[in-house]
């Protein structure tokens, strides 16, 4: 159930290109928190480039027009999957026909409970018997 936003820089992204980086942040999530296959939730933002600024916390990081920020609500994860889950996005986006530089991946992963889910009809589905 990790909610998944994605905010993107409008001039570096094509609906095709869009279409393809949710499908490698899914494939990610499946293989790194094995989530059910339709545990799928995203949601993307476009911004023209005055509307997003990403440094690098002094880490002398390069960005370019490209740069993806993904944000991620879920329940809590261990450590492990955490980090697992940033290389292997890392790695797929670097490979895949996207050519994403890993300096151009932003991941930010919000905890919450079981209880902060309504998947629908006034329900907190994960809570019922």
């Amino acid at each position: 159930m990790p909610l998944v936003k994605v905010d993107l820089l409008e001039d570096g992204w094509t609906e095709d290109n869009t279409k393809m980086l949710l499908d490698i942040i899914h494939e990610s999530l499946l293989e790194t928190w094995n989530i059910p296959v339709r545990d799928r939730y995203q949601i993307v933002n476009y911004h023209q480039k005055n509307e997003m600024i990403v440094e690098d916390t002094g880490l002398n990081i390069s960005r370019s027009k490209r740069v993806v920020i993904i944000s991620i609500t879920s329940f809590t994860r261990t450590v492990e999957q955490k980090k697992e889950l940033y290389k292997v996005l890392a790695d797929k986006l670097s490979i895949s026909n996207l050519k994403l530089p890993s300096s151009d991946l932003m991941v930010n992963i919000t905890n919450n409970n079981l209880e902060d889910w309504s998947f629908g009809n006034g329900e907190a589905q994960l809570l019922d018997d």
